[in-house]
């Protein structure tokens, strides 16, 4: 029984002492709370907490201090401004009074960093409470850092191999009315938006880049980052500069212009400087050339030239070969026709998908299909029917399958159809193949040549039409190489067509 009631006193004690514990946790709380009558931020540069930071040699940094109230009653407050080894270019005491909970008083800082290390101490008496903080800009005279400047860009940071650097389109994101009747895009986006832009900074510290978008005469181009800044009577000033503050890693801006970017054609500079965040100092400058082109006048040229002259062709040679020949020659051209829509053009777009991760050299797999099992029928059709327009029938024929199965019948395929039309027969015509004179090298020089013209011309025609402006590398790479893929479909035609010959009777 004795031995209970100890137990029972014993946890009684600890309940006391534990009671006792709380409430001085309480009292110290409180204690410390009213203690903390204000708080203070210091950030210099200006958006930059830590303590330690790297500028540049002989720069001037601004920095923001901020003292703000935390109790109801009214507090009265001396800030003083302490500096070591550099110059303070603002005022070093302030008095004010805080009279609310969560009054604010805000001080611009502004120093002069030279080359040794700055110590800059904020001290702040507020009814007889003093906290200070310290910061220490330091002086580095070599930055380790990674620049790339990308234009145009994707939303992703990165250039499409098949673009060439450096080079503009001078396009709205809306598309005029006859290349909309032709392409059949009707998207409309931003009318102001030419281009996007990448910077890649990577280093130990955040920085700030400045764009500065001249003409070679040396007058700022009409370019921003926002559209907003556009008005009537203002922002002219801020033509042609654009800043972006904070950098480290990879950001993606918009490139702006309140006029129609066809006035901007031409050569320009990019002057680009890049400052420790903070610093007024640049620790990196390059100048890149930059060039806005159009592709406006190349559509309307080519649109004519294959609106006036190689559809108006096209039918007068489908027509005169329908005319002329005899039903089964039609009927050959047709099963062709049909044949090289099913065992070609349904293969390689498969293959055109699976070729997309090659990225630029796509045409070495969809190549298989589109050149060289196509001009293998190609050229088994003009051998089986070496006459003028045989060809042409086998493309309209694959044409209007193309068209029925996928839906897509549109004003530009009937401008590459015809366009092809109007090469290939020309050059077979003159090497003798469609006037019987059959050959090997014949057939190779005939349907390489025109091979060649057409690629150049279609893709041209596509840039154009679409806007774009691929590297001159990657347009020789694909005309040659699509061009060189030919040849082994062109031989395998003419010999299989021997044994075709033999049984085409049946």
């Amino acid at each position: 029984m004795n031995k209970n009631v100890i137990t029972v006193n014993v946890r009684l004690i600890e309940l006391i002492n534990i009671l006792f514990y709380l409430l001085l946790l309480v009292v110290i709380c409180q204690v410390f709370a009213e203690s903390q009558l204000y708080n203070v931020s210091f950030q210099i540069p200006l958006g930059v907490f830590e303590n330690r930071i790297f500028v540049t040699p002989n720069s001037t940094i601004l920095g923001l201090l901020t003292v703000e109230s935390l109790t109801n009653e009214k507090l009265n407050c001396k800030l003083v401004i302490k500096t070591q080894n550099c110059t303070l270019l603002t005022k070093d005491v302030y008095n004010f009074d805080l009279r609310l909970k969560h009054d604010l008083r805000a001080f611009n800082i502004k120093v002069k960093v030279l080359n040794s290390t700055c110590f800059i101490k904020a001290i702040i008496d507020c009814n007889n409470v003093v906290t200070s903080v310290a910061k220490f800009l330091i002086p580095k005279r070599t930055w380790n850092l990674s620049f790339e400047f990308i234009i145009p860009s994707d939303s992703l940071c990165r250039i499409d191999p098949k673009y060439e650097k450096f080079i503009i389109i001078a396009r709205p994101s809306y598309v005029p009315t006859f290349l909309r009747f032709i392409t059949g895009r009707h998207e409309v986006g931003h009318p102001d938006l030419i281009t996007l832009a990448c910077v890649k900074i990577y280093g130990p510290e955040y920085y700030t880049v400045v764009f500065i978008f001249k003409s070679l005469d040396g007058k700022l181009l009409p370019i921003s980052s926002s559209s907003l800044e556009f008005t009537q009577n203002e922002g002219e000033e801020r033509y042609g500069i654009i800043t972006l503050a904070g950098v480290k890693g990879e950001i993606v801006f918009p490139i702006f212009t309140p006029k129609y970017p066809e006035s901007l054609i031409g050569e320009h500079i990019v002057e680009v400087y890049v400052y420790p965040y903070g610093s007024s100092k640049p620790i990196l400058n390059k100048t890149y050339r930059i060039r806005i082109i159009s592709t406006k006048g190349e559509a309307i040229y080519l649109t004519f030239f294959a609106g006036l002259v190689a559809v108006p062709a096209f039918l007068v040679t489908v027509v005169k070969y329908l005319r002329k020949s005899h039903i089964r020659d039609v009927i050959l051209c047709a099963l062709l026709g049909c044949l090289t829509f099913v065992i070609v053009t349904i293969p390689g777009h498969v293959l055109w998908g699976i070729g997309a991760i090659l990225g630029p050299f796509d045409w070495l797999i969809h190549g298989l299909a589109y050149d060289v099992l196509l001009y293998m029928l190609y050229a088994i059709s003009v051998l089986l029917r070496p006459r003028f327009g045989t060809l042409t029938m086998v493309m309209f024929i694959k044409w209007i399958m193309y068209s029925l199965f996928f839906g897509k019948l549109s004003i530009i395929s009937i401008l590459w159809l015809a366009t092809s039309a109007l090469f290939f027969e020309p050059l077979l015509y003159a090497t003798g193949i469609t006037r019987g004179k059959i050959s090997l090298s014949g057939l190779l020089i005939g349907f390489t040549l025109a091979s060649l013209v057409d690629r150049y011309v279609d893709l041209m025609l596509y840039m154009a039409l679409y806007r774009l402006y691929y590297a001159n590398w990657y347009v020789f790479m694909y005309v040659i190489g699509n061009t060189l893929y030919t040849i082994p479909g062109i031989v395998m035609g003419y010999f299989l067509s021997r044994y075709l010959k033999g049984v085409l009777h049946e």
